[in-house]
């Protein structure tokens, strides 16, 4: 499994990776999604990244940056082939 946090894909994605100061971990709040991997390739990403949107709004937080997401994907993805799902 491969982890991308801040920036950086992890070495070891089994190790801490988030700081006691993140915002998400002071203050309780914070937007994720997941999303499935078939052939390699993210389904529905579209529809994922304006929910993602949306739930930013929603809380009040900075919508986050979508060409830094779409290369963190294509990061991560580029790491190991997925047929199905994150387990490979």
């Amino acid at each position: 499994m491969q982890a991308w946090v801040n920036g950086v894909l992890l070495d070891d994605p089994s190790q801490p990776a988030l700081s006691t100061l993140d915002h998400g971990v002071t203050v309780g709040d914070g937007v994720f999604e997941t999303v499935k991997v078939v052939s390699n390739q993210p389904f529905a990403l579209t529809r994922h990244l304006e929910r993602l949107d949306r739930s930013a709004n929603g809380l009040g937080l900075p919508v986050p940056d979508r060409a830094r997401i779409l290369d963190a994907i294509k990061l991560v993805l580029a790491q190991q082939d997925y047929p199905l799902g994150g387990s490979g």
